[in-house]
Formats: structure tokens, C-alpha cells, sequence
């Protein structure tokens, strides 16, 4: 069994969101502050033992008022129900998918309510609410010296609000009232639900939880011995797992081990030992009635490992080096595989009936260069076939900022978590499914996922994105946005904003659409106009016909050709189509570049999308049809242009351009690095402006 979906309400940024969980591996990416952290939060609360109490800064603040209002409605002395309906709750719903054909059921009993013999999905609800029957009790004690609401003006309101939530919250009054209860609910019936005890669903989660602070770099730690610890875990395990012969020969061995040094002490180490004390005989003890005092000490293999047993690396000449001697990503792999490792030892000790098993990594990325990342998450999969588990019994949830492992992972198991504002102060985060964008979307799937792993693109951790044309705009762009803001200083700044560009041509922009808008990023692409014109082509072999061939033939074939037409490469003004699959996608395939030139800021716009091509910098003047020759049209005087007339300008900007059309890279370095004085093109600064509203 596992699970397949989780519903979660009114925990922290978690407001009411929902999440599918895969079978095997599920990677939770996003922004910084999205929610991961939350989901985390949430599942390392329920998996100890449910002790540990939610407080009120664990509600969402998006329902911190309705305290507030149950409050009033409390001094108008409305009826109970209708102020417990208000009151706040955190609810989490588990969607359980279970096998008939197993024993999973048999685990499940007690939450399969459910009548419907081909229904194999358990939904059970953990919810932490006001205990029943303490209603009154509960808003009486965080409304004491609380005055009637609807007698308070404005600044009165706002004044008893922030005393009655410092109450609430230092008082520790939630913690006290309110109560974390477990209930199955009839998938097929929602009406139908029973109350279990916490028992029951702690006895089939099991959740390891492995988190992002592992202490490793703490100097304040250096003495831990982190890795060693784990091995603790292990034994205890191991001590579990009764039916496995070759750990319990392990365990015996370790036993009888220290066993022997336990005899020694007994009999050597104990007489010494007892010479230390000091003769109290003089002081008229031991009397008649009193005790002799003696010595015992006693050995466990367990304290042993726990607090003397350290991993070491092989040195040389006999010499070991300490755990703190490796580099800091060497010491997280291993802890992080010492912790998976603890815990499927823990799974495979307890009897057949296995239930739920979790195991969060969070940030596994810590300390790892990016091929160690990458080699991670590919392996992590076979993590259960090297100790041979059950593949089906282990649900990864790992959570990253990687674009390194996110890369390598598949679309199908990404989770992306975004967060939405509500109003000002006030966000949730929403979490978008890749698995079903990709379901929607199978036709640029595949592209997008090779194009992103071969770029390694971190498009899924940005809060905005610049798609541009070539070499030239990527290498120019940071440069850019400097003189951008240069000139605006009003403007909010890009460069504080976590912007990601990528290269991706006329040819794909368009791909990455329904990609973007699914992630909601705003996004500019800066393309080009790629003027083309209609041109007859006479081909050579036409020209060239055999004398073989006869002349009926011949001249079929000279009618043929003479129609046959191609689009090449033109100046703007000369132009009656693009050939940019990006702007045709925008518009339409057979719109031209006047038209293009003619089109409004507004149509430039989809929603969350802006499009910028080049556009004359000044009315009815000289467009470009690429990124160096809007540059040159925009900088004249670098480039000593000799020709006024507006015709001739246009070629000779042209000729310039097509010269640099094999070194665009140089061309960007040397205005990027050695030429800086130079003016940014209508069609980017109008686009940057937009991008960073």
C-alpha cells in the first residue's frame, strides 16, 4: 500500500492544497518559502507519536481572523455549533491506496469503513481541533479583559486583536484546548466516518525523516561523531529483526565481545577499583545493620557504539583518520546513506504487516558538487534492490533546489510548489502536478525535459525567466540590466530578483509556453524578427537539363521549376513573412514584418508572457532584423556609418552585421568586457521595463 494523496488545510503556507504522491520517488521543487519546508514540518509533527502540539503560529495566517470572529460571536451568544464551525482547525486527509491481493488490508481494517468490495482506497483524516465540550471554556480564557467587538471603533479593534493573538500564542492557550484526533472516512460515502484511536494510524506510518540541518559543517559539533551515532540505530534494529540469522549472529558476537571484557572488570578492574575507596570504617560505618559498599560496572554494546564508536577513514601506516578529516559532501553522502540504510534495517525488522514507510531527504544537495547530485538522484531508485527491500514499500519525498537533481529526475515526479499572494500579507502556496502537464502535454514533453537536463536549466527555481535568442543578447543581458537600472533608478530591480536566462532560438521559444504558464513564471522572450522575402528559384538542375532527356519532358520540367518559390533572408523593409516560429506561433504564420512592427505594447502580452522583437527606434525609421543590427542601429556612432539616406543606412547596418554573423560571441565579449559606452535597443529595455514591474 501506499499513498497516493494528501489534502492539506490551514498548515502554514499549506492553506488548501493537495498533493499526489508516485509510488517510488517524489521530488517536491519550487522557490524558496513555496511550502516544502511546511510539508516537511507537517509529517515530522504526526510521525512522533502525536505529542507534539501544533501552537498558533502553525494555523495559516490566512485563518488567524476567524479566532477573532469566533471571539465575537461568542459575546453575541450565538449558538455553539455555528462559532465551532468558524473556529479553526489543521486537517489532513490521507488518501491510501491499498493491494486485495496482499495482506495490506488486514493493516488497514480498523479505516476500511467501506462496504464496496472493489474500492481499494482508505481515506483517513487527521484533524487538530478544539476538543468537544470546550468551547466555552476555551473562548472565555483567551478573551478575558477582552471588551465587546461590535462596541470598539477601529483603532480599538486593532489594539484587542493584537492583545487577544499575543495571548493566544505566549499563553500557549491552543496547545491546551485543542487536540489532534484520528478518523476514517467511507471513500464512497462522506457522511460515513468513525473516530479511531491515535494508536491505530501511528502503528501503520512509519516516516524517517532526514533533514536539511545535519550539523556537518558546525563547528560548534565538531565532536559529534555524526556518523558513528547512526550506527546505534542500526544495532537497534538489528536486536529487531529476530528472524534474520546473519544479524543476530552479528548482535551475539558484539554481546559476546563485551562480555569477556565484562568478566576482566568483574574480576581485575573491580578489586582496583574498590583500593580507591576511602576507609569510612573510622567514621562507625558499616555498622551492625548497614550494607558493605562495593563496585560494579557494567558494559552495553548499544552505549558502546553510540558513544564510543567513531568512523574513521584508512590511513596509512596504520594510522586511521578521524570522521571530520573527509570533505564536508563526502560526510553528507554517508550519513545520508548510514540514515536510509538505519531505516530500512528498521522496515525489515518488524513483522510482514508493513504499513505506510516514508522517508524524507530534505536537500540532499548539501555540500555535493553537481555530478554528485545528479549521480544521486539516478541512484537513489536501486537504493531499495541494494538491500534488497521490497521496492514497493518505500516512498521517497525529497525535497531540493537543485536544478541539478531536477534535471535528472523525470517530469512525472516533480512536484513544483509556488506561492500565491491572497492579499497583502497574506500567501498560500499552491503546488502544480508536472505529471499531469505532462499527461496535457506529450507532444513537448520529451524536448523539454533533454533540452532543461542538457542546459541544465534552472527554470523551476526562478521567480522570473528571460528566454532569448542566441549567444550575443545571453552574454549582453547582465550588462544590460545594469544600464537599466542605471536609468531607471525608480524601477524595482532586476538584479535583486532571481532571474534565470536561457538560450533557446527563434526556432523554440514557443515550445516552453505552456510550460510557463503551467509554473505561472513571468517570462520575457526576446526574439527576433527574421525578415524573409519570396523568392523564385530556378534550380541548376533545370538549367542543366540532359540531352538525353526529350523536349516534352524538358519543358514540363522548366514549368515546374520557375513555380517552385523560397523564403530567404531579406531586410526588414523588404520582408513579406518571419521565419521565426516563435512569432508566428504568437501571431500568425503568414503575418509579415510590418505588421509585426505595427503591433501594440498590449498584443505583446499573454497574460503571464511578453514577446519583444525589434521595432525602429524612432517612427517610420530603420528596424533591424536581428539582435546586432538593432545593436548597430542603436550605437550608429561605434560603427561609423557613413550612409544618411535611409535605404542605404539600412544595407550598409546589414553588410556590418552579417560580417560579425560567424563571431557572435566575440562581438558580444568585446561590448560586454572592452566597449561598455553603448545605448540597450528599444524592443529589450521596453521588454526588461515590463519584466520587472
Amino acid at each position: 500500500m501506499y499513498i497516493k494523496k494528501i489534502k492539506i488545510q490551514n498548515f502554514r503556507l499549506l492553506y488548501n492544497t493537495e498533493l499526489s504522491l508516485e509510488h517510488g520517488i517524489t521530488l517536491i521543487i519550487g522557490r524558496n518559502n513555496s511550502g516544502k519546508t511546511s510539508l516537511t514540518e507537517l509529517f515530522r509533527r504526526i510521525s512522533h507519536n502525536g505529542m507534539q502540539k501544533f501552537s498558533l503560529v502553525d494555523f495559516s495566517i490566512c485563518i488567524h481572523d476567524h479566532f477573532w470572529e469566533a471571539l465575537n460571536m461568542f459575546q453575541q451568544n450565538e449558538e455553539i455549533e455555528d462559532i465551532r464551525q468558524i473556529i479553526p482547525k489543521i486537517n489532513v486527509e490521507f488518501h491510501v491506496e491499498y493491494d486485495n491481493d496482499t495482506n495490506d488490508p488486514s493493516i488497514l481494517d480498523d479505516f476500511i469503513i467501506d462496504l464496496d468490495d472493489d474500492l481499494n482506497i482508505v481515506k483517513i483524516i487527521l484533524e487538530y481541533r478544539l476538543m468537544d465540550g470546550y468551547i466555552n471554556n476555551f473562548l472565555e480564557i483567551a478573551g478575558k479583559n477582552i471588551g465587546k467587538i461590535d462596541e470598539m471603533d477601529d483603532n480599538e479593534i486593532n489594539e484587542s486583536k493584537r492583545i487577544f493573538f499575543q495571548k493566544l500564542n505566549r499563553r500557549k492557550i491552543i496547545e491546551h484546548f485543542f487536540k489532534l484526533y484520528v478518523i476514517a472516512k467511507d471513500p464512497s460515502d462522506e457522511n460515513n466516518i468513525i473516530e479511531l484511536d491515535w494508536n491505530k494510524f501511528n502503528s501503520i506510518l512509519d516516516c524517517n525523516i532526514i533533514s536539511a540541518q545535519r550539523g556537518l559543517d558546525d563547528k560548534s559539533l565538531v565532536d559529534s561523531n555524526r556518523l558513528g551515532k547512526v550506527l546505534t540505530k542500526l544495532l537497534d534494529s538489528a536486536k529487531k529483526d529476530e528472524y534474520n540469522e546473519e544479524q543476530q549472529e552479528i548482535i551475539e558476537n558484539l554481546e559476546s565481545a563485551v562480555k569477556e571484557i565484562q568478566n576482566d572488570i568483574d574480576s581485575d578492574f573491580k578489586t582496583s577499583l574498590e583500593k580507591l575507596l576511602p576507609s569510612i570504617s573510622s567514621f562507625g560505618y558499616p555498622g551492625l545493620i548497614d550494607p558493605q559498599i562495593i563496585t560494579e560496572t557494567y558494559l552495553n554494546a548499544e552505549k558502546l557504539m553510540k558513544n564510543h564508536t567513531k568512523v574513521c577513514y584508512l590511513g596509512k601506516n596504520g594510522l586511521n583518520l578521524p570522521e571530520k578529516y573527509n570533505g564536508l559532501g563526502v560526510r553528507n553522502l554517508l550519513l545520508i546513506l548510514f540514515e536510509l540504510y538505519s531505516f530500512s534495517r528498521k522496515i525489515q525488522a518488524k513483522d510482514d504487516s508493513i504499513g505506510l514507510c516514508v522517508v524524507f531527504i530534505e536537500e540532499p544537495e548539501v555540500h555535493l558538487h553537481p555530478q554528485m547530485q545528479e549521480v544521486f538522484i539516478r541512484q537513489i531508485s536501486e537504493f531499495e534492490k541494494i538491500f534488497n527491500m521490497d521496492s514497493k514499500k518505500l516512498q521517497y519525498i525529497i525535497t531540493t533546489h537543485s536544478s541539478h537533481i531536477a534535471n535528472e529526475a523525470p517530469f512525472s515526479t516533480m512536484k513544483y510548489f509556488l506561492t500565491r499572494t491572497i492579499e497583502e500579507n497574506l500567501c498560500k502556496s499552491d503546488i502544480k502536478d508536472l505529471k499531469i502537464w505532462l499527461e496535457q502535454n506529450p507532444q513537448h514533453s520529451q524536448f523539454l525535459h533533454k533540452y532543461m537536463t542538457l542546459t541544465k536549466c534552472d527554470l523551476l527555481f526562478a521567480d522570473k525567466a528571460i528566454l532569448v535568442e542566441g549567444t550575443s543578447e545571453r552574454i549582453l543581458l547582465p550588462l544590460i540590466i545594469n544600464k537599466l537600472e542605471q536609468k531607471y533608478p525608480d524601477m524595482k530591480k532586476l538584479s535583486s530578483q532571481y532571474i534565470t536566462k536561457i538560450e533557446v532560438g527563434g526556432h523554440h521559444a514557443h515550445v516552453f509556453f505552456e510550460l510557463l504558464n503551467f509554473l505561472d513564471i513571468k517570462t520575457l522572450i526576446i526574439t527576433d524578427i527574421d525578415s524573409v522575402g519570396i523568392e523564385s528559384d530556378i534550380s541548376s538542375h533545370s538549367k542543366k537539363t540532359s540531352k538525353k532527356t526529350t523536349k516534352k519532358t524538358s519543358k514540363k520540367t522548366s514549368k515546374k521549376t520557375t513555380k517552385k518559390k523560397k523564403k530567404t533572408a531579406c531586410l526588414v523593409s523588404k520582408g513579406t513573412h518571419t521565419s521565426n516560429s516563435c512569432l508566428k506561433n504568437w501571431f500568425n504564420n503568414n503575418i509579415s514584418p510590418r505588421e509585426l512592427i505595427d503591433k501594440s505594447d498590449e498584443v505583446k502580452i499573454k497574460g503571464i508572457i511578453r514577446v519583444a522583437y525589434q521595432v525602429p527606434e524612432i517612427r517610420n525609421g530603420i528596424c533591424g532584423r536581428s539582435f546586432e543590427e538593432a545593436f548597430i542601429l542603436k550605437n550608429t556612432s561605434l560603427f561609423e556609418i557613413k550612409n544618411r539616406t535611409k535605404e542605404k543606412k539600412e544595407k550598409e547596418i546589414s553588410e556590418i552585421a552579417k560580417k560579425n554573423q560567424n563571431k557572435k560571441a566575440d562581438f558580444a565579449i568585446k561590448y560586454a568586457i572592452t566597449e561598455t559606452n553603448w545605448d540597450i535597443p528599444k524592443y529589450i529595455e521596453d521588454g526588461l521595463k515590463w519584466l520587472a514591474e
